[in-house]
């Protein structure tokens, strides 16, 4: 064998064990993650109808969220549930095992490799920061499970500095502002819309969910055994 060729061939070899390419790009896909370390991602189930429906109709929430101050009646909220989603997932405590919040992508449209992501924490917790941990599994499950190029998500102004100040800014940045486009209390306000690329995500992703693991190591009770 021609010493070129021995050298190419060992080089895909050890590529291979190390789950790339001769080039270095990636031949095994990475795993999808739904659960960091503090919060969870579960599939949305028919006994969830009352807490979504509670959570979204909230006064705190609703004049920000999908009915904009409109009340439907909860038969009409679980039969519009699906509605132009793409993905949707409870987020849960993994501490108390209880519902949360609710992570959403809708409006997909993939033919342009685009769909829009809404995040709802029960107002009690939004500002505490942790748990956008949830928000961060849901856009790293779909940029890997969907041909999904870019995420949008949109904000009125008021809740704008609220949630640059929670960390969700970290990773979105401000892509167009329409003008007084939204009505809430007496006048007109802003409304924001935030972008996330696909390699901007790839960039700090890794990051981020090499943090929660060190963490959750660090909480973890160590055994006796010395395993």
């Amino acid at each position: 064998m021609h010493p070129v060729e021995f050298t190419n061939e060992r080089n895909t070899l050890l590529a291979a064990e190390r789950g790339t390419d001769a080039t270095g790009v990636a031949i095994q896909p990475n795993e999808l993650r739904l659960c960091g370390r503090r919060t969870l991602l579960r599939p949305v189930g028919s006994g969830d109808t009352k807490f979504l429906y509670e959570l979204n109709l909230d006064p705190r929430i609703l004049h920000r969220w999908r009915y904009l101050n409109r009340l439907p009646d909860q038969e009409t909220y679980a039969r519009q549930l699906w509605d132009d989603v793409l993905s949707q997932f409870i987020v849960e405590s993994l501490s108390s095992e209880t519902p949360i919040g609710q992570v959403v992508a809708y409006r997909p449209r993939l033919f342009h490799g685009t769909a829009y992501v809404g995040v709802i924490i029960r107002p009690d917790l939004e500002r505490q920061g942790w748990p956008l941990e949830a928000a961060a599994l849901f856009v790293d499950y779909l940029f890997k499970a969907f041909p999904l190029r870019k995420l949008y998500s949109e904000i009125t102004d008021y809740n704008y500095l609220g949630t640059f100040s929670t960390g969700w800014g970290r990773f979105f940045r401000e892509e167009a502002r329409l003008k007084e486009h939204s009505y809430y209390d007496g006048r007109h306000w802003d409304l924001v819309v935030l972008s996330l690329r696909r390699d901007d995500w790839a960039s700090v992703s890794a990051k981020f969910f090499a943090r929660i693991d060190r963490r959750a190591e660090q909480s973890s009770p160590r055994r006796t055994d010395g395993s």
